[in-house]
């Protein structure tokens, strides 16, 4: 690429959301190869990098991609960072984040896909936040975007936009510490709005920092849970799939919530109180 571009794409080769499934033989790279090409056919007015982040040593990632995306990959647009050892979806994007090129980063998980048009729609968001994020239920105009992502929404896997800058503040992507019960990507949000909310205004007349989150509507993702050629080989699979992508995850979203309250403002104290009495399992 002539310029550097404003937007890497971190998408390493294997999903957190296939948990127990991880060592099976799975096809990852035809769903890689699906959400590659949904990222290239759209129209990019940003100028995004795609870093795909390859996680086992013989993954033959590179080698098939070539073959599919000679040109993207020959113009730089599209990159294939090879690895030497077994890399797990944690430290995937932390390497990936170290080699990005963007100005901002983006953490997308191999099994979703983003929709025509969402490069165009978040363009304009570049200028005004420094993290965005999509949910099945958006608000509407919101003058508050933390108190309505705390008061119903959940993040959606594939969605986290964030600032260079703020996602080396809060120390890169989290380290998994409690297997199959922390939601890393959702994790990882509350550490960017903590980071948020522990800041101050330069002066009175700068908006607070959590003005720098918004959310987006979820049009724009399309999500692999439950949809992906795993079930094709294996149907058995599908209560696993369900189990590791809801039950767990939605647990640790509540641990993360719970382990991040104390640094929000007390303000959304009782949004906290409220998200965490609903309970986990939806």
């Amino acid at each position: 690429m002539g310029t550097l571009p404003r937007l890497t794409i971190v998408l390493p080769t294997c999903s957190p959301r296939l948990g127990l499934l991880r060592t099976a033989p799975i096809p990852l790279l035809a769903l890689v190869e699906k959400a590659v090409h949904a990222l290239l056919t759209q129209p990019d007015p940003i100028g995004t990098e795609i870093l795909v982040m390859e996680t086992h040593p013989a993954g033959g990632v590179e080698r098939h991609l070539g073959s599919v995306f000679g040109q993207e990959m020959y113009s730089g647009k599209l990159r294939v960072q090879r690895t030497h050892r077994a890399l797990g979806y944690s430290e995937a994007i932390r390497e990936g984040a170290s080699v990005a090129q963007g100005a901002f980063l983006s953490i997308h998980d191999c099994l979703d896909l983003w929709l025509p048009g969402y490069l165009q729609a978040l363009g304009p968001l570049l200028d005004h936040y420094d993290l965005i994020v999509s949910s099945h239920d958006h608000p509407g105009v919101s003058g508050d975007w933390l108190q309505a992502f705390l008061l119903e929404n959940w993040a959606l896997p594939s969605s986290t936009v964030v600032r260079r800058t703020l996602y080396e503040e809060v120390g890169g992507f989290p380290k998994p510490s409690i297997p199959f019960l922390v939601n890393l990507d959702y994790e990882f949000i509350l550490l960017c709005l903590t980071t948020l909310a522990q800041k101050k205004s330069v002066n009175r007349t700068q908006s607070h920092p959590l003005d720098r989150f918004i959310l987006m509507n979820s049009q724009y993702i399309q999500l692999g849970e439950g949809k992906n050629p795993l079930l094709e080989i294996n149907p058995a699979w599908e209560t696993q799939l369900k189990w590791t992508g809801k039950r767990i995850y939605s647990m640790g979203e509540t641990l993360s919530l719970l382990l991040s309250a104390g640094n929000f403002p007390i303000r959304y104290w009782p949004l906290l109180a409220r998200r965490l009495l609903k309970g986990h399992v939806r």
